[in-house]
């Protein structure tokens, strides 16, 4: 084992507790990260990263869809463009994360569509 993994306190035989308040954010990220919000990320998306087959740029691409997605019935629209902007990367590294995300099963892309005086028009 390395010098860090000798330090890791295993949770095995320990009941892990969940936040149960706003107050137990506040104490754990501070006042300012907290007025900044958050978003909630699955460990499982974390822990089985891996597993999932998907490599650090999907990650961070998947962690800015689930920032955007806000209402359970409504899926997140943003566009390729704010989350290269958000990550410092090309719209086509974003590209090619949706695509490694969808071969994955984790990810399934849906067409919008603006309805208008002209008809239906299609928005990439």
């Amino acid at each position: 084992m390395t010098e860090d993994t000798d330090k890791v306190v295993p949770l095995k035989g320990r009941k892990k507790t969940e936040p149960t308040d706003e107050r137990t954010l506040t104490r754990k990220w501070g006042k300012e990260t907290m007025a900044a919000k958050y978003t909630v990320i699955p460990c499982a998306l974390l822990r089985g990263q891996a597993r999932l087959k998907i490599g650090p740029n999907e990650l961070a691409v998947l962690i800015h869809l689930i920032d955007h997605w806000w209402q359970p019935e409504a899926m997140p629209w943003p566009s390729k463009k704010t989350i290269a902007e958000r990550l410092g990367v090309s719209t086509k590294t974003v590209q090619r994360a949706i695509v490694v995300l969808e071969e994955e099963g984790l990810l399934l892309r849906k067409e919008r569509y603006h309805c208008s005086a002209l008809g239906l028009l299609r928005h990439s």
